[in-house]
């Protein structure tokens, strides 16, 4: 094909990848939420509340750790996760007495009975703990990267842990990623929570005797062809793994990170270290156990628009579209 050509295919394509980055930003403003009496609200338009959630992202926090479960369609899985982390934490707790945590539900506008599912377990579980439990079920499904962004703008913790619903990482590793968050932390604060640093899990390359990843042949192959892109396409070269979903956060780094995080969808985690780069906030992996765990939510068509928001997330912050400011107004 001649060179005029293949400029032209060229010059068309940036031009719709700008077209619909345009188009991405306005929608990103449509949404709403739900928080009530048992820590859950009635539905709000959210965009009435910018000043206020802007204002929780930043306040001193109150306990240890947050810990943040995006749910899609979890109703059957969700419990088991919840008891192996109320189990950990209360060891954690019989370690040191101090220890304050809390657990953020987002259900993201599940078609199952996932928030019908917390709200049993919330007053089975924590009848005489409400404040350790809260549940955001959104009205409808806007994307794991909104869900994890409306439990962490909304969390009291020092640090702050996302972590997927299905228990596919053991919690118990959250102390290898409490480890080297402190051992990286960027800052002279003597309190981790103002400093910078983000840890996360990996189940790829940074395997050794004491960690396991049991994936399936299909996944592995996705996994690599996804990575490559990665690498490619938004320059992201020293993390071999960005889509585990376990990653923790000093309060100060999730402020930053979060509030500058304009994808919703299963592309947000690329978008994060992107912006984590340009703070130059220290990301570390971490290898942990992870278990391939049936019933995912990525499908062929959802595979097709990670590419696109992967190409979407370069252009849109290669052309300044997005801007990342250190202090962030709240975006939806």
């Amino acid at each position: 094909m001649p060179d005029g050509g293949i400029l032209l295919i060229s010059a068309i394509v940036l031009i719709s990848i700008i077209y619909f980055a345009l188009r991405f930003q306005a929608l990103n403003r449509i949404t709403a939420y739900k928080l009530s009496s048992f820590n859950c609200e009635a539905l709000v338009e959210v965009d009435k509340f910018d000043r206020k959630i802007e204002n929780i992202s930043q306040d001193d926090p109150s306990i240890d750790l947050s810990i943040v479960f995006p749910a899609y369609n979890e109703e059957n899985r969700l419990v088991k996760t919840l008891d192996e982390t109320l189990k950990y934490l209360h060891q954690q707790k019989e370690k040191n007495k101090d220890f304050t945590y809390e657990l953020i539900i987002v259900d993201d506008g599940s078609r199952d009975g996932t928030s019908l599912v917390a709200r049993q377990y919330m007053e089975k579980n924590f009848s005489k703990e409400k404040d350790n439990i809260r549940l955001i079920p959104l009205v409808n499904n806007y994307g794991k990267g909104f869900a994890v962004k409306q439990g962490v703008i909304r969390s009291r913790g020092k640090l702050i842990l996302m972590a997927d619903a299905d228990a596919a990482t053991e919690i118990s590793d959250l102390e290898r990623l409490t480890k080297k968050l402190n051992e990286h932390a960027v800052g002279n604060n003597k309190e981790i929570h103002k400093n910078k640093s983000v840890a996360i899990g990996s189940r790829s390359h940074l395997q050794n005797e004491d960690t396991t990843a049991n994936r399936k042949l299909s996944r592995k192959l996705t996994s690599w062809i996804f990575n490559f892109l990665v690498m490619q396409v938004a320059g992201i070269k020293k993390i071999k793994d960005t889509q585990c979903g376990f990653k923790l956060f000093t309060r100060e780094s999730a402020r930053l990170l979060f509030l500058n995080l304009h994808v919703n969808r299963w592309c947000f985690d690329i978008e994060l270290l992107i912006v984590a780069n340009y703070f130059k906030i220290p990301v570390e992996e971490v290898p942990v156990n992870w278990e391939e765990v049936d019933g995912s939510h990525l499908n062929l068509w959802g595979m097709a628009s990670t590419v696109f928001d992967l190409f979407l997330i370069r252009v849109n912050h290669l052309l300044r579209f997005w801007k990342v400011t250190e202090r962030p107004v709240l975006k939806y």
